[in-house]
């Protein structure tokens, strides 16, 4: 369908009155997960219970700490407040990102204001650790030194020391190092 000018321009005006209204929803949302934050720092323990109930909320609620968490996230969303859904769950689930990968949503020019929370966990989603281990294979050549086997043995023995992995041998390279002898087979170290 082709549209004339006049067409365009109807369209135009219904498209700049919803960006706008989306986008005094994502700042009032920001705004109220401020104000929360404010409230709590600013009156006294009573008067926060106070403010509470008379804004419908228990302050032991789901509610009232999802808000907490997208008001302490109000100076880093503002900025980007044009490209955040104008929905309180969604930017929940923004504010509660941790700071890189709310970037890596930016750099990757992602975030949009019909974003959903599914949307987001499915762009940053991560390996189950159900699934199987990441692996790196060594392989070394059958005439290496037993003296730098074992050294290098010894380095990567050190730095799995340092990080979340574990150092499997084979037999072949159990058998190498116990021995002065060097076999013709290929040796596999697997961490």
């Amino acid at each position: 369908m082709k549209l004339n000018k006049t067409q365009k321009e109807n369209i135009n005006i219904f498209v700049i009155k919803m960006n706008s209204l989306s986008l005094n929803t994502v700042e009032s949302i920001l705004e109220i997960g401020n104000l929360m934050i404010d409230a709590k720092k600013e009156l006294s323990s009573e008067e926060y219970q106070e403010f509470l109930k008379v804004t419908k909320y228990d302050q032991k609620s789901a509610s009232v700490r999802k808000w907490e968490v997208i008001g302490k996230s109000y100076l880093r969303l503002k900025p980007i407040a044009s490209l955040l859904p104008p929905i309180w769950s969604t930017i929940y689930k923004l504010s509660s990102l941790k700071p890189y990968q709310l970037d890596l949503l930016q750099q990757m020019n992602i975030l949009h204001p019909s974003m959903t929370a599914k949307e987001i966990d499915n762009e940053l989603k991560t390996p189950s650790k159900k699934s199987s281990s990441l692996r790196i294979t060594i392989q070394l050549d059958a005439d290496i030194d037993s003296k730098y086997a074992k050294r290098l043995l010894n380095a990567l023995t050190k730095e799995c020391s340092q990080y979340s992995c574990t150092l499997k041998k084979s037999a072949e390279l159990e058998a190498f190092l116990n021995s002065t002898a060097v076999s013709n087979a290929s040796l596999k170290l697997a961490a």
